[in-house]
């Protein structure tokens, strides 16, 4: 289980997982922010933003403590910048994002027990004209699952 610090301790570890999965494992190298709002420069393309996006639970049991099924979306916004191929260059950085994230059984659970890391749920494309180059972003919205306690939001069971 995960250490007790907060009602989100987990929601940390589970984007920090995704960030070190990523990191040196794409065209992104090490440019890879768990921030969805870190600042990037055209100077700091190809890079990766990581952040958990939206949650939904549900409730499991009845007696109490509840047993509450969390489906929580992390979303990964990978940033390109190219002159005529930023398609190539997106599809570069999701091809890699995936194999680094989904190339083995023991991917599947980032390292923390009793959570599932469901097939990619959605991916996004977008591309935007800035003088000569386009600058891209690709999104990979990851699922993932676990169980936690009514009364214990921190602890994964």
């Amino acid at each position: 289980t995960l250490p007790q610090v907060g009602g989100t301790a987990y929601l940390a570890q589970i984007v920090d997982a995704i960030v070190t999965r990523l990191s040196g494992n794409t065209p992104a190298s090490t440019r890879v922010y768990a921030s969805r709002v870190h600042p990037l420069t055209t100077a700091e393309l190809p890079a990766w933003r990581v952040f958990a996006d939206e949650e939904t639970i549900v409730t499991q049991t009845v007696h109490f403590p509840a047993v509450l099924e969390h489906a929580l979306s992390v979303q990964c916004d990978g940033y390109v910048q190219a002159n005529s191929s930023v398609d190539d260059a997106m599809h570069a950085m999701a091809e890699q994002a995936l194999i680094a994230l989904y190339d083995t059984l023991a991917h599947l659970t980032l390292g923390i027990t009793n959570l599932s890391v469901n097939a990619p749920q959605r991916i996004e494309r977008e591309v935007v004209n800035e003088g000569q180059a386009n600058l891209g972003r690709i999104g990979l919205s990851l699922l993932l699952r676990y169980r936690t306690a009514q009364n214990d939001p921190a602890t994964i069971i």
